[in-house]
């Protein structure tokens, strides 16, 4: 199991890594569509899907700081 300090760093190094991935997005790439596999996503679909994940891990973090 990690400490709070270890999961701190690591959502730290996530945080980082995403600033960095849409830096350098401009307002023509928001919309446009790309193929990755058999999925067509924009630039606003990989963020609304990053909100998501990050709203069911703070779901997940919240029910286990209340459980306690």
């Amino acid at each position: 199991m990690a400490t709070a300090a270890e999961a701190s760093r690591a959502l730290d190094g996530s945080r980082e890594a995403f600033l960095n991935a849409v830096s350098n997005v401009t307002e023509d790439d928001f919309y446009r569509l790309q193929t990755i596999g058999h999925e067509e996503y924009s630039v606003l679909s990989i963020l609304e899907n990053n909100a998501a994940h990050d709203r069911e891990h703070a779901e997940q973090i919240r029910k286990t700081v209340t459980a306690r």
